[in-house]
């Protein structure tokens, strides 16, 4: 992100901080940060070899927007999907299949981690975090087979809670 910062940006936007208490001025810093793209984000090292329009190593960035897949050596993003475009996540053991767009025609992603039930835990947070909140519509029981979004996640748990989702 260095080649996107200029020098006289950040002297300008300092300038603007000069006036305000200290309170204001983290309060506006933190703004300021919350507008870049991977603000928040939760890196996870992966591997993946089911398509070759992606390398074989990445990093699966995970925030309160979506998922981004990022460029291992120069953290350039590769791909970015809102929340409202997953529409299925499952784990296994060393491994994760991330569905985005439509279940049936959607792009799928199958990534190799060893970390794939922390990831697939942190996408089913944010989700249930924006559906709560009304920013993601949920799937109605009754409209569960008419909508895009079959089950927001799937974790491989057995819960009630999971099973019912899949029912």
């Amino acid at each position: 992100m260095r080649a996107n910062i200029k020098v006289e940006d950040i002297v300008a936007a300092h300038q603007n901080l000069l006036d305000m208490t200290p309170n204001q001025a983290i309060l506006t810093f933190i703004e300021m940060l919350k507008s870049w793209p991977l603000f928040g984000s939760t890196l996870f090292e992966v591997s993946q070899s089911y398509t070759t329009s992606l390398p074989k190593l990445l990093f699966l960035a995970i925030n309160q927007k979506g998922v981004s897949l990022l460029e291992m050596k120069t953290f350039d993003i590769l791909e970015s999907h809102d929340f409202t475009e997953v529409v299925h996540s499952s784990p296994a053991i060393k491994s994760i299949m991330i569905v985005v767009g439509h279940m049936a025609t959607g792009s799928k992603y199958m990534f190799n981690s060893n970390q794939a039930y922390e990831i697939a835990h942190l996408i089913k947070d944010y989700i249930d975090e924006l559906q709560a909140r009304c920013v993601i519509p949920r799937a109605r029981p009754e409209s569960l087979y008419q909508s895009n979004r079959v089950s927001s996640v799937y974790i491989d748990d057995h819960t009630f809670e999971t099973l019912q989702t899949l029912v």
